[in-house]
């Protein structure tokens, strides 16, 4: 029922099935903390995911000092805090992140594929399911990535990154059909969620 519902939305089902699921095991009570409990665990999880990346970037103390400054910052209390899947997003954004550094890093060793590229689908696949917001998002960490490895001369790293992505894209496509025509029909707010990745602002017309 959610999964039909949400084809009627405005976003993917995975954070409505994930909500759904937790409510189905209160029925007929009311509470916040229903909503609530997935921004604790994306909390958590993004604090943990962040420190890792940290570590492997630079070292532990650097991890501390990112974890306490995003901890405290308005951007982690007002995502946080908003009943919605951007908490999930950003959760799993950072997920990604972790496991696209590591990827990179380890470009030098002579598996091509590993745990880290698993990873990389799984998580992909599950934004894709989240919000349509994450195909653009998704879209930009992927050039860097396979920019990063091109300039390494890994070439064939940089392949199979780039067609990984696409495969996790064309099977939430399979999985949730909709959310093309989500990204589509809102083509504007996703032309604004990327000229906010890109730090700039989208030309304005003036009528006269």
């Amino acid at each position: 029922s959610v999964y039909n519902n949400q084809i009627n939305d405005l976003s993917p089902p995975l954070h409505s099935m994930v909500l759904h699921a937790i409510c189905s095991i209160f029925p007929n009570t009311f509470s916040w903390w229903y909503s609530f409990i997935i921004n604790i665990i994306s909390f958590i999880l993004c604090m943990i995911y962040l420190y890792k990346t940290a570590v492997v970037m630079k070292n532990e103390k650097i991890g501390i000092v990112c974890c306490i400054l995003y901890g405290v910052s308005l951007a982690a209390r007002d995502t946080y805090v908003y009943l919605r899947m951007y908490a999930m997003c950003t959760a799993m954004l950072m997920m990604l992140f972790y496991n696209m550094v590591v990827y990179i890093m380890n470009s030098d060793q002579n598996k091509t594929i590993n745990k880290n590229l698993v990873g990389i689908l799984v998580v992909s696949f599950l934004m894709f399911l989240t919000h349509y917001y994450m195909i653009p998002m998704v879209g930009l960490i992927t050039l860097g990535a396979c920019v990063i490895l091109m300039f390494r001369k890994k070439i064939k790293k940089a392949i199979v990154y780039g067609s990984t992505q696409l495969v996790s894209l064309l099977i939430s496509f399979a999985v949730f059909p909709s959310v093309l025509n989500m990204f589509l029909s809102h083509q504007e707010q996703v032309d604004n969620a990327v000229a906010m990745s890109l730090d700039y602002k989208l030309p304005v017309k003036i009528k006269v």
